[in-house]
């Protein structure tokens, strides 16, 4: 019935109507009685449209969430399932909590770091092994109502494009959060989403943007636009980032409306005590610069930033094996004029601690050394880039020192995709550390450049 068939037209939050055009009713129904048609396919037979569901469930403590979660795939899961469970410095009782999963799963695969990589990097270490042909990326926190995996992957299976599928939960952010839920506990769920999904049977929904809470992929999306972007450390708008992606290469991201998953939501964030709303700022405006969006944190025109451009591999793919991107081949990246030892330094945008790193460099080097201090804005938005131009220069002017005096220190601005930073590493002997919230990121990619990371001044030789 027409009645269960979204109808949204809020390009804010990057939703386009099915009722847009005079016939598109229409076919709305048409499209409505073959997803149903293939939840009853699935039901009966699992294999005519996935044989293998690799999971990916980044971890970072939180035992008793990831058993939960665990349990809910493997009881609800309508096909096999292969779990990819990325320990991303999880505590004792946490590493004791996925050895147990595995015991009980053996399909269960479990990568370690040993320190907090980020959502994406994560997220992406599991997708470069993952083998089935639909991946769930899943965060540790949700627990998948019945039926919904198999809903999602229906409503998949009805077209090439539909390459990303989300549900519908109680936390979230744009058109999958519904109203009130009607459960107190983990065991209300299954019932919930047993009435939520009579309710709004056959429902369904294009979103340019859907949160990556519990996102269904198929292989198709990866081969084309490969993972996340690492660089939105330590989470938020990477999700974002890879919906953008994924439309600009002509595919469409649905709702499955009558899928249904828990969120406990911000869980992770609250055990490590992230500070939530910085991060959400620092890579809003990370996302914004890479976009090329200005505006305030909240809605954006997620369609119109889509079709902004079209797609480009050498800009919108992203190797999930992080091999890919940093390596002893990779041509470095030009830096005219720079002398014999580079330094580099991030001036992030998340805090002024690089002002202070900027500070020491000034005070131990001068012009006759042959050295440059590269700064590299991040994000490189011509808004800060000229406020960090203008910091420069007072710190200059502050040393009270002449021009010629004082050490080569170039501003590096060269637009690069996430796929060639290997580029920026490979030009530089030192990478200047200074505690800022993204140090992890940078710290990771020198590691894999094989470039020297020094967190004091005073230990440039």
């Amino acid at each position: 019935m027409l009645t269960s068939v979204f109808a949204m037209e809020d390009d804010v939050n990057g939703t386009t109507s099915t009722l847009e055009r005079p016939d598109a009713a229409a076919e709305a129904i048409a499209l409505q009685q073959r997803y149903l048609a293939a939840q009853t396919e699935l039901r009966q037979d699992s294999s005519r449209a996935v044989s293998l569901l690799s999971v990916v469930v980044p971890v970072l403590d939180q035992p008793e969430l990831t058993t939960a979660c665990a349990e809910a795939l493997f009881r609800t899961a309508p096909c096999a399932v292969e779990l990819i469970l990325i320990d991303n410095g999880s505590n004792a009782a946490t590493k004791s909590a996925l050895e147990a999963i595995r015991a009980k799963h053996p399909a269960t695969r479990i990568v370690v770091n040993s320190a907090n990589q980020g959502f994406a990097y994560a997220t992406n270490q599991g997708l470069a092994i993952a083998k089935g042909d639909w991946i769930l990326m899943l965060n540790n926190d949700v627990i998948v109502g019945k039926d919904a995996l198999l809903r999602m992957i229906a409503l998949g299976s009805l077209d090439a494009r539909f390459g990303l599928i989300g549900p519908m939960t109680n936390r979230a952010s744009g058109p999958q959060q519904i109203g009130p839920i009607q459960y107190t506990n983990f065991a209300g769920i299954d019932p919930f989403a047993d009435a939520y999904a009579a309710r709004f049977e056959g429902a369904f929904a294009h979103s340019v943007r859907l949160v990556g809470l519990c996102l269904m992929i198929h292989r198709n999306v990866l081969d084309r636009i490969g993972g996340l972007d690492p660089i939105f450390y330590p989470g938020n708008f990477e999700d974002d980032d890879f919906c953008l992606r994924a439309v600009r290469a002509g595919f469409r991201p649905m709702i499955a409306g009558d899928a249904y998953v828990h969120h406990e939501g911000g869980a992770t964030f609250r055990a490590v005590k992230f500070d939530y709303k910085r991060a959400m700022q620092d890579n809003w405006e990370l996302f914004c610069g890479k976009h090329g969006h200005r505006g305030a944190l909240g809605p954006y025109p997620a369609k119109a930033l889509a079709e902004r451009r079209a797609f480009d591999p050498a800009l919108d793919r992203i190797p999930c094996d992080a091999s890919e991107v940093f390596h002893a081949g990779i041509q470095p990246l030009s830096l005219e004029g720079a002398r014999t030892q580079r330094t580099l330094l991030f001036a992030d945008a998340e805090s002024d601690k690089w002002s202070a790193a900027l500070d020491q460099y000034l005070a131990r080097f001068d012009a006759a050394d042959d050295r440059t201090l590269v700064i590299r804005p991040e994000p490189g938005s011509e808004r800060h880039a000229e406020s960090v131009v203008r910091t420069v220069q007072a710190r200059c002017a502050a040393t009270g020192r002449p021009e010629l005096i004082l050490p080569d220190i170039l501003l590096d601005v060269t637009p690069l995709a996430p796929a060639e930073r290997g580029r920026l590493y490979r030009a530089v002997d030192h990478v200047l550390l200074t505690s800022a919230v993204r140090d992890p990121v940078y710290a990771r990619e020198a590691e894999l450049s094989g470039v020297r990371t020094v967190r004091d001044v005073g230990a440039i030789a």
